[in-house]
Parts: structure tokens; sequence; C-alpha cells
């Protein structure tokens, strides 16, 4: 009887360490799985932000070209969108 409860005993042990070691295993996956996540997120807004910035520096050019072209029609457009602005601000 004595033995029995020794092999038992033994039988769980071994299983208890057995289901501690899949958790470990599957807790390092995870791990893994979510750092390899947060390096592909963070991969993908830095493309978004290169992207984003080259498209405001190329709006920013084309501007400040046909703000030289048309100087006149420029301070007129500013003027009125100023205005509409300032119409905007003083209704509050």
């Amino acid at each position: 009887m004595a033995t029995e409860v020794l092999t038992k005993r033994e039988a769980i042990s071994e299983r208890a360490s057995a289901i501690a070691k899949g958790f470990k295993d599957v807790s390092t996956a995870t791990k893994r799985v979510a750092a390899d996540s947060v390096d592909a997120l963070r991969q993908t807004a830095n493309d978004f932000l290169d992207e984003g910035r080259t498209k405001v520096r190329k709006v920013g050019e084309s501007v400040q070209g046909k703000v030289q072209e048309q100087p006149v029609t420029s301070m007129l457009i500013a003027a009125g969108v100023g205005f509409l602005v300032g119409a905007l601000f003083a209704r509050r």
C-alpha cells in the first residue's frame, strides 16, 4: 500500500512538472509572438510616418512654388481665409 501511494505521488509530481514546463513554454512563445507583433506594428507606424512626412514636404514645396509664381493671388487667398477664420471665432 505504501509503495502504491509513493508511485502515485511520483506520477502526480511528474505530471505537475510536465504541466509547469508546458505553461513555461506557452508563456515564452506568447512573449515572443507579442514582441514580434509590437516590432511589426512599430515598423508599420514608422513607414506611415515617413510617408506622411514626404507628402507634407511635397505639398509645402508645391504651395511655396505657387506663392512665388503668383504672390498677389496668394496674399488675397490668405486674407480671405484669415477673414473667414476671424468671422468664425468672432461669432462665438
